[in-house]
């Protein structure tokens, strides 16, 4: 409703299979610049993975996820079998890749407190959001950024570790005063490692909820 009537929107659409492949074949050239037979040998096995598997052919189609693949497969030689295998190396990927800034959180320190986000979210009061405002994000967050039962500065370090994600890691994407996962996938698993950290009683109160 506040977009002026001189912006101009367009959306991409998803990737056609000939577009996915001239992707590939160009990311694997810039990969073997000086060897041009490895860089087709290495795009053959890169397409035929994703071909072999119908749930990632699909995340191909999607640019940022594309580019996502193709850095796992880089990275470990391979892409996992299991989907929520490949989230973990997605997820692994982006939260490491920021932590050259300086005073940044760990990647592991930024997985859990994405963790707790995304279950806060499915089990948020007025049902499960795949958007919600920056404040009450921050205001969930809060707690894990003090030991004290007061801490005025909490609030204040977690809104500027959202803020620092929505610029760096691309886990999670701002919308105006709202901020949600780039993926509603993304958003899953990260929840369902969260509930998978806690006890069985937790475990149960929140399934049978």
């Amino acid at each position: 409703e506040a977009v002026p009537p001189d912006f101009v929107q367009a959306r991409i659409d998803p990737l056609s299979d000939q577009a996915v492949a001239t992707f590939l074949s160009r990311w694997c050239g810039k990969l073997y610049v000086e060897s041009p037979a490895a860089a087709d040998a290495h795009c053959d096995e890169l397409l035929a993975a994703l071909r072999a598997r119908p749930n990632i052919r699909r995340l191909a189609r999607n640019p940022v996820m594309l580019t996502a693949l193709a850095v796992v497969h880089w990275n470990e030689r391979r892409l996992p079998e299991q989907r929520a295998e490949l989230y973990e190396s997605i997820v692994r990927w982006l939260s490491r890749s920021r932590e050259q800034r300086a005073d940044r959180e760990k990647a592991d320190r930024t997985v859990v407190l994405l963790q707790e986000l995304a279950l806060a979210m499915q089990q948020h009061p007025d049902g499960m959001r795949t958007q919600v405002a920056k404040r009450w994000a921050a205001e969930t967050l809060a707690p894990e950024f003090t030991s004290a039962a007061v801490d005025r500065n909490a609030l204040a370090r977690a809104e500027q570790f959202l803020a620092a994600e929505e610029l760096d890691s691309g886990i999670i994407v701002g919308r105006g005063d709202y901020v949600r996962f780039w993926h509603l996938t993304f958003q899953e698993y990260l929840a369902a490692r969260a509930l998978a950290a806690c006890s069985e009683d937790e475990q149960r109160q929140v399934l049978l909820a």
